[in-house]
Formats: C-alpha cells, structure tokens, sequence
C-alpha cells in the first residue's frame, strides 16, 4: 500500500515479515485518516529561492482554497489566490526555522468573504525533497475567534477605566462643560474616534451642547467671528433619530452635518455613531463620536452604550453637587442676614462656645490621660506576667550554662556533649521567644466580632497568668458547665478576665495572703453566659464596692491606675453588650459577667 499525498513516507517492510508489513500499513492508513480529517490546514511544502511550493495539503487546505487536494502540489501561496505578502510571511518563517532548528509560529490577517479573519501558523523544519531542496510541515489555525475575545477584552477594560476617570471627573471638575470634556475624551479613546460632541436636550426640544471635541469644531471653514454658536440647536439627522428611537445608530458612509446632525458648519465625517443620554428611562441627550478608523460596529456601539450609564450619573452627581452647594449658598446668606439680629447675643455665645471648647479640650485630654494610662497598666501586666514565665527557663539556661566549665574541668567536653546542649539551650530560647509571641497575639485587639466559646478563653488566660498565682500558693480553679459561648470580641474578652485576675492575685499579696484560692465557673443560663470570679482574698470594703468601676479609682494607692476594671466595664457593656458586676462574698470578692 502506498502513503497518501500527505502522510510521510514508511521504508517498506523486509518481504518474508508479512506481520511486520501488515502492522506499517494500518499505522500508515491511521496517520493518513488524522492527516485528511484533521480540522487544522496542514500539508508539506518546499522552499524553492523565494518560492514555497506546496508538496501536499489535507483535506481543510483544498476546503478553505475551494478545490480538491490533488490540485494544490506544485502550487505556491500566490498561485493559491493568496497575496504576494503571504507568500513573504511564510518564506520568512521557513528561513528561521533553518536559522533557528526550531518550530516557528507567525499570525496574519485575510480577508474573507465574511470578513476579515486572522490565523495562526507553524511551520517546522522536516528534511530535505528529492531535489534537495528543504523541506518543511505547516499548519494553519483560524484563531479569529480568539482574536475577537481578546479584542472584546481589552474594549471592556477600557470601558471600565473610562468608568473610573468619568465618576473621578465628577468630583474633581468645576463645572458640567469641563465634566463634558473629560466625558468626551474618554468617549473617543474607547471608540477610537477622532471627533466627539455630548448634548443636552432642553424641555423646549432643542440640542445644547455640553461638549464637542475642538480639533473637530476648529476645523470647521468659517471665520471665528462669523462662526454660529454650537450653544443650542435643533435636532436633525441622525442624532434627531436616535433621540426619537431611544436606540444607538451607526453609519459608515461619509456624512454632511445635517445628515449626521451636527452643528451646521462642522466639517463631514468619514464614519458616525450616536448613543442616547438615558435616565430612568427617559432620553435627556445624545453621545455621538465620528471618524472611526475602519468604521462603526455594533461592539463598538455597545461600548459607547455601556460608557453613556457612566456618562449619565457622573452629570447627575455633579448636578446633586451643584444644588448642595447652591442650597449652602443660600443658607449662608440668610445667616448673613440675621448676623445683624445676633450681633447683641454674640459675646456671650462666644464666651459659652470657648468655656464649651475648653471643656471638651479638658475631656479629650483626660481620654487620652486614660488611654494612655491602660496602655502603660497593660504593658507592666505583660512584662511582668512574662518575667514569671521566663524565670524558669533562664534558671535551666543558665544551669547548662554552667554546666560548660564543669564538664570541661572534668575532661568530659566532648561534641556529643556541646550538641545536646545547644539543643536544649535552643528548645528553651524558642520557648522564651513563644511566650512573647503569645502575649503579643493576647494584647492585640480584634477588629470584627466573631462567636467564640468561653472555654478557649478562660485556656488562654490561665495560661498566660498561671504562674504568678503559683509562686504565691494561690489556687487557680476553673469549671466549666456545659459549652457555653459568646459573641463578641474574643482578645479584649480575655483582657477583662486577665483584668479581675490581676485584682485578685494583688489583693493576696496586699493583704499578705499566704495561701488562697481563686474559683472560675462558666455556665449558661437562660441562654446567656454566665462566668464568675471569686477569690479568697478578703474582699471590696463595703464603701468602695459602688465605685470600683470608676475611671480613675482605685485600692491600691501609689500602685493602682484605677483604669483597667473601667476599661472592662467598657468592653463588657457597651462594645459587647452583656453586663458585669461585682460584690463580696464571706471570704472574698465575686465578679459576675453576663452575655
């Protein structure tokens, strides 16, 4: 059996194989089949001088040529009915896969009887022909739908940056004509347009132009002082159709202005496209761009469309922002107005106002005294809680520390030995380093509200304070009824029980507690968390307990700040919306959150 026209050639079999013989003529029957049915152009051409002649092509070349592929061998592009450019991009490409040793890949346009189409082909270095002369494989793809996606891409993007320069024009801009040039330039470049005019329709049904493009009006052959005032005119043409129709119109036959209906003495243009101004439905003006490179589409079109939404509400927000100005105009000249039936009232005013400033002045510096203060409390609290968790690890640091002399003394200094206790001396300082961590991540306020369970709370802080009851003999106790959970802010939660903790721990070594115990109880009740802290220290003195909330009061004297149970007031009450309370019991103190 003999190859097909476009199949490579298979070296026939030895004659005493007939299996081996049996097997190459299906492979080739296969390949042949891809070959022809393949949706992709493909074939075998050779380069002669300046001249890629087609050896054999498949069954798409002879479809897309309009005739049969036994016709096409010995035929070059131009032969093919193809330009002579063609013929220069594929000798070019068959040149640098001889230069290069490899495959390469060129797109061209052509124009077909639907219109024009683009392809993407490859050609790649093969052999040599009988004649010696090079030989190459091509193929061609119709990428002309992908061209047309990539091109609706990149029309889009520039729809939505002229979305963004338009609503930033409309807050920056003083006024509707400069917001109308801003509109208008970005009109033309999306469009690719090389004039543009936006009118507004008046209720007398008259055009008055917002904004027109100058290299367009400058053009026009008339004197400047003779020239007619594009201020307001009637609306003809096309853009009167499109203003009676609601619908965009495109043209792109050359225009006179009152075809198109632009200002009379505008010079004609090569191509027109109008969209109409719509709010709410109702027609309020015209975009029309013109001199389109190639002409109007209905993407294009489509673009403008979806531009004239932007157009619309950039005019009415700098309308609404005209009339809030407008409206403040006149408001202040009716204060100047009274100022003269104020003037007896005004000293005192002043003299209320400053006495009002100064004692705002006087409460934000206390709120910035008491900011500043808790920052200051929290910050002692948390170097002072990680100096106990870090007295133990420094102790064994510094044990192996010394261990280094003793072990040299005693002649046992060995590798093995300084190995282990790097290790160790590293567990302890990633061990050091954690806690900081920790109690940077426990004093980071939470920015969103999330639901959390009281457990993982009352873990965390036990954990981070544990050790300052320890050294004192305190007893730290927690039980936990069921699974209750709250919603809220889950680190400033965990500072308002490390806050009561902190209270009770320094009330034990005010008061020279030796031993004691504090006790934690979580449940819920009604459906609402209850937790209760309550100590063995002694307890509030009756005339405190109704001032413990109290910015600014405190217990402990010289020591106290007297911030951090208002600042847990604070975040209980009014950021998370529960309740605290506080009061004696016969051995110490109770503290009950409610949420």
């Amino acid at each position: 059996m003999s190859p097909g026209p476009g199949a490579p050639a298979v070296p026939a079999p030895e004659e005493d194989d007939p299996r081996l013989a049996e097997a190459l003529r299906e492979n080739q029957a296969a390949l042949q089949g891809f070959f022809d049915s393949s949706p992709f152009m493909m074939g075998i051409a050779e380069l002669e001088g300046d001249r890629p002649v087609v050896v054999s092509a498949n069954r798409a070349v002879a479809e897309f040529i309009a005739t049969r592929p036994e016709l096409l061998t010995g035929l070059t592009c131009t032969e093919l009915g193809n330009p002579a450019e063609l013929q220069r991009i594929w000798v070019e490409a068959y040149r640098r896969c001889l230069r290069e040793g490899a495959p390469v890949h060129v797109e061209y346009q052509l124009l077909r009887p639907q219109g024009m189409a683009w392809f993407r082909g490859t050609a790649s270095h093969i052999g040599t022909g009988p004649q010696g002369t090079p030989r190459f494989s091509f193929l061609i793809e119709n990428i002309t739908e992908r061209k047309r996606d990539e091109e609706k891409i990149r029309r889009q993007n520039r729809v939505l940056e002229g979305f963004g320069r338009i609503f930033s024009a409309a807050l920056s801009c003083d006024t509707e004509e400069e917001l109308g040039q801003v509109c208008l330039t970005v009109a033309e470049e999306v469009t690719e347009s090389g004039f543009g005019f936006i009118g507004g329709l008046g209720p007398e049904g008259m055009l008055h132009t917002i904004g027109i493009s100058t290299p367009g009006w400058d053009a026009a052959a008339h004197p400047a002082a003779e020239s007619s005032d594009p201020g307001a005119a009637a609306v003809p043409g096309l853009c009167g159709s499109v203003l009676r129709d609601g619908t965009p119109r495109f043209t792109n036959s050359r225009t006179a202005p009152e075809v198109s209906g632009i200002p009379q003495d505008h010079p004609p243009l090569a191509s027109f496209l109008g969209v109409p101004l719509l709010c709410e439905g109702k027609q309020i003006g015209i975009i029309a761009v013109g001199d389109r490179e190639g002409g109007y589409n209905e993407e294009v079109a489509a673009s403008l469309t979806q531009l004239s939404t932007a157009v619309v509400q950039a005019f009415q927000r700098k309308r609404s922002a005209d009339e809030l100005r407008q409206t403040r105009d006149e408001l202040e000249a009716r204060v100047v107005e009274r100022t003269a039936d104020l003037a007896l009232t005004l000293a005192q005013l002043e003299a209320e106002f400053t006495e009002r400033m100064a004692t705002l002045e006087e409460l934000h510096e206390k709120d910035q005294l008491l900011l500043q203060q808790s920052r200051l409390a929290a910050m002692g609290e948390m170097i002072n809680n990680i100096a106990h968790q870090w007295r133990q690890p420094l102790n064994a640091l510094g044990m192996r520390l010394q261990n280094l002399l003793l072990f040299y003394d005693a002649g046992r200094f060995d590798r093995d030995f300084v190995q282990r206790t790097r290790d160790e001396g590293m567990k302890l300082v990633h061990h050091m380093s954690q806690t900081i961590e920790d109690f940077r991540n426990f004093f980071r306020p939470n920015k969103e509200m999330c639901l959390f369970r009281v457990r993982e709370a009352l873990e965390k802080t036990i954990s981070l304070t544990g050790d300052g009851f320890f050294s004192r003999n305190v007893t730290l106790r927690s039980s936990i009824r069921g699974e209750p959970q709250v919603y809220g802010y889950f680190n400033e939660f965990c500072q308002v029980l490390l806050n009561i903790l902190q209270n009770s721990r320094d009330a034990f070594r005010e008061r020279g507690i030796e031993t004691g115990a504090v006790s934690i109880v979580a449940a819920e009740q009604n459906g609402r968390s209850v937790i209760t802290i309550a100590d063995t220290a002694g307890g509030i003195p009756e005339e405190h307990l109704p001032r413990v909330f109290e910015p600014y009061f405190s217990t402990k004297g010289v020591q106290g700040t007297g911030v951090g149970l208002y600042m847990s007031k604070n975040i209980i009450e009014t950021s998370m919306g529960g309740r605290i309370s506080a009061a004696n019991t016969a051995d110490g103190a109770i503290f009950t959150i409610e949420l």
